[in-house]
């Protein structure tokens, strides 16, 4: 069986030990996180506030501890103020009382005992407590002295398959945050519990006690810089187990599940444009001349004069596509043709824009490029019909989504070079974060992603149907390998 018991004091009955913020809401989610791994009722207990007196806590741990045997797993979550009084480390209840400490909280050592005389062999603590403190803003947990680290080493160091997490070090302090609406310690832990930190998991799937640690010691001194004034510092701790490395949780099926009810990917098409870029030799645009020279240089007097020599192509190609458009079942009041200048032209409808341009190759001053493409969905639909495919079929190889928010290119980078998700592939990029590239697994295609949008290549010319769920299976892949912040958001909230 699988138990899981979180106990968390926000308001304390002695108005002298002062109120530790978000605690409920900390012990809520952990428990909730831990839904998602089978524990679940009738072996979930959750102690808040004045349910969490020193005899009520008590009670529970022996009654659990009477329960477990060998092959059961237990999990035991705190937040609240911990201290030391006389040298002996406790942690307060609901009803503990400032002036007599000593005989109102629970000492940490009768815990770490009735926990060692279950038969149980796999026991995970975690405990956001501070260790220090009488003068204390609103965001600080802890209330007196030094709380001693040594007990807790000396207890889980000694057992292969127990483990303890630690909010901070000894002498310091366990934050919260108002932003984040947690303790910042239980934030990061959350994150790494559901699934939406991937820095936290070895081969992007298993968290297990070093990874997690090593994310937490890495996360929560950098959001509590930010979010504190005068930079303080808080280190988490580990301890425990003799063994080494300990599995805290396997994600495999929660990021599996979350791959499946991923969105599809006409959801994404207001954001979304499809282009095709075909390569000319300058001296085969339908207005070169024999008097004319071929560019050697890319510039703005060559990119002028493959405009110029260029028009009839963008023109010839516009009132082709025109006639294909219309046959998708337009009347000629629903569509609009417009040039811009000489480079380009475009042709309205009331789901799409379709447009054409025509420059000079910024790599080959002797080529020009004639681009295609659709923007501007207004009804994807249309888009996925079978006449939009066969008037667009073998026109584009890309498709390329408009992210609603900065995509945070140098993060991809390191994650993709630190954890190396499964599947995913880092094949190129620069050291100012302004692009990368990948290859997934299954996807046969390139990926690029910029800090702007994201764009999928294909290996070939498809219709906009086949691109379109060629970004749909990309997405999907790169949702569950992505801790939360790193993809922009997963919908454009201003469009339906």
């Amino acid at each position: 069986m699988k138990y899981i018991l979180a106990i968390a004091i926000e308001e304390y009955k002695d108005p002298l030990l002062r109120r530790v913020r978000f605690a409920l809401d900390d012990a809520k989610a952990f428990i909730k996180a831990w839904e998602q791994y089978g524990f679940t009722k009738p072996h979930q207990f959750l102690h808040l506030n004045d349910d969490a007196s020193k005899t009520a806590i008590e009670a529970r741990l022996r009654r659990i501890q009477r329960a477990l045997t060998e092959n059961d797993e237990l999990i035991v979550y705190y937040a609240g103020h911990g201290f030391s009084v006389g040298g002996v480390n406790v942690l307060t209840a609901w009803d503990s009382q400032y002036g007599d400490l000593e005989h109102t909280t629970i000492r940490l050592a009768n815990i770490l005992e009735t926990l060692r005389k279950s038969e149980c062999t796999k026991v995970k603590l975690f405990l956001d407590a501070c260790h220090t403190g009488v003068e204390m803003d609103p965001s600080m947990r802890g209330v007196d002295a030094t709380m001693s680290d040594e007990e807790l080493r000396k207890f889980f160091e000694g057992s292969d398959h127990y483990v303890a997490f630690a909010a901070c070090h000894d002498d310091e302090k366990s934050y919260s945050s108002g932003t984040l609406k947690h303790g910042i310690w239980t934030y990061h832990l959350l994150e790494a519990l559901n699934g939406t930190a991937l820095l936290a998991l070895e081969k992007g799937r298993l968290l297990t006690s070093n990874s997690l640690q090593n994310y937490l010691r890495k996360e929560v001194p950098r959001t509590v810089r930010q979010t504190v004034i005068g930079g303080p510092s808080q280190n988490p701790w580990m301890f425990g187990g003799a063994a080494g490395e300990f599995l805290v949780a396997d994600l495999t099926p929660i990021l599996a599940a979350r791959a499946v009810k991923a969105q599809p990917a006409d959801r994404h098409l207001p954001r979304i444009s499809f282009y095709g870029d075909n390569s000319i030799f300058v001296k085969r645009l339908s207005g070169w001349k024999p008097t004319h020279r071929v560019p050697k240089v890319v510039d703005g007097y060559a990119q002028s004069f493959v405009e110029k020599i260029g028009q009839g192509d963008v023109e010839q190609d516009i009132d082709a596509t025109y006639k294909k458009i219309r046959d998708i079942g337009y009347k000629r009041r629903d569509m609009r043709k417009s040039y811009t200048g000489e480079s380009g032209a475009t042709i309205i409808t009331p789901d799409f824009d379709y447009n054409v341009t025509i420059q000079q190759d910024p790599d080959d001053p002797e080529q020009a490029i004639l681009r295609r493409e659709v923007t501007h969905i207004q009804n994807p639909q249309v888009v996925m019909s079978d006449e939009f495919q066969h008037a667009f079929a073998g026109v584009f190889d890309t498709i390329e989504f408009d992210a609603p928010s900065r995509i945070k290119v140098l993060d991809w980078i390191d994650l993709l070079e630190d954890v190396k998700p499964e599947g995913i592939e880092l094949v190129d990029y620069d050291d100012e974060g302004t692009f990368c590239e990948m290859r997934l697994d299954g996807i046969e295609g390139s990926i690029k992603m910029t800090p702007s949008s994201i764009l999928v290549v294909a290996d070939g010319r498809v219709t906009p149907r086949e691109l379109a769920k060629l970004f749909g299976n990309t997405w999907n892949k790169l949702l569950p390998a992505a801790p939360k912040g790193l993809l922009p958001e997963q919908e454009d909230k201003g469009k339906k």
